[in-house]
């Protein structure tokens, strides 16, 4: 059951840091959105995770070369850095930040959510929690293993395109990451 009042609250935080916002009613849409974005910068190709729900949707494409986590370690890496878009899904929608999180793993590497120019996440309806605490509650009773396995070594927190204000306090955006994330929601 989607949680209308926390996809809006979302939007609106998430599109305040600067990102862009979609929510589609099918795959198939955003089968379309990632589509145009490609078109729109001019690429034939993008670097993704490896994973079912999300092939599904890149599946979809046409005449795009999608470089998943399937492929070797080094033309991952490679295509990861000459890729001008990286597509992912989110494990979490935090609604009260705007923040999705991507939890790293076998198949889902951080490069495609960092290095590419612009940053498209996929993201379910039924990924959405109010707050952080959210996440960490889903991990009481669990043993100190299972925990492990739920958070994984690393969890990367997005809201919005990268920014920094370290060279002369001149606030600049997409030097350390991505100049546009987009937010897809089914």
């Amino acid at each position: 059951m989607i949680n209308e009042a926390l996809v809006n609250e979302f939007e609106k935080e998430f599109t305040a840091a600067g990102g862009i916002f979609v929510k589609v009613k099918e795959r198939l849409k955003a089968v379309s959105y990632i589509q145009k974005v490609l078109k729109e910068k001019g690429s034939d190709t993008c670097v993704s995770w490896d994973e079912p729900p999300l092939n599904e949707i890149l599946g979809g494409l046409k005449d795009v070369k999608i470089i998943n986590a399937q492929a070797s370690n080094s033309e991952w890496r490679s295509s990861a850095i000459t890729s001008e878009i990286g597509v992912t899904s989110a494990d979490f929608a935090i609604s009260n930040t705007g923040t999705v999180v991507l939890k790293a793993g076998n198949g889902k590497g951080r490069l495609a959510s960092l290095l590419p120019p612009v940053h498209i996440c996929v993201v379910d309806s039924k990924r959405f929690v109010s707050d952080i605490s959210e996440i960490f509650a889903q991990t009481k009773g669990m043993n100190v293993e299972a925990q492990r396995e739920f958070l994984t070594t690393c969890l990367t927190f997005i809201t919005g395109p990268s920014r920094t204000a370290d060279i002369e306090l001149t606030l600049t955006i997409g030097v350390h990451g991505p100049k546009e994330v987009h937010v897809v929601v089914i």
